[in-house]
């Protein structure tokens, strides 16, 4: 993973969200696990649901979870549905909000620069998500973590 930041982007920006992906990556196989659970999900659901999290394709929303199986989106989207009892833009928001929660904690970058970072388009859809979930702001979660 290093090698290929090292020899990735050179752009500053780039750089940073890469940086951040990895450091998100090795915080969340040593602490907290991800939406549902994966007991008895088929090879490829559960495949490509490890496989987000670890490269930071979530960054990339629902298209990237599609491209790391060989089925349907229909297929797709009924089988996470069944095994896990969300869609995939739910599960694809989760994670990026379990990334918005750990950099908030482990960062000083803006709220702004983390939630864009996450793939989100939209802070203030991001803020509702965050606070549906968490149950405060961003802000007041910075702040008492």
């Amino acid at each position: 993973r290093m090698t290929a930041i090292s020899a990735g982007p050179q752009d500053v920006p780039a750089l940073k969200t890469a940086l951040r992906i990895l450091l998100f990556e090795i915080f969340s196989q040593h602490f907290s696990g991800f939406v549902g659970e994966k007991k008895q999900l088929p090879l490829w659901l559960a495949s490509a649901c490890d496989t987000m999290p670890k490269n930071g394709s979530f960054v990339d929303g629902s298209e990237a979870f599609f491209a790391l199986t060989d089925r349907s989106r229909e297929h797709v989207c009924r089988c996470i549905k069944k095994y896990m009892g969300v869609t995939v833009s739910e599960y694809v928001n989760d994670l990026r909000l379990s990334y918005i929660a750990s950099m908030l904690r482990l960062s000083n970058h803006t709220v702004a620069q983390i939630v864009f970072d996450s793939g989100f388009n939209n802070l203030s859809w991001a803020a509702e998500l965050f606070k549906r979930k968490y149950g405060m702001t961003m802000r007041a979660y910075r702040s008492d973590t």
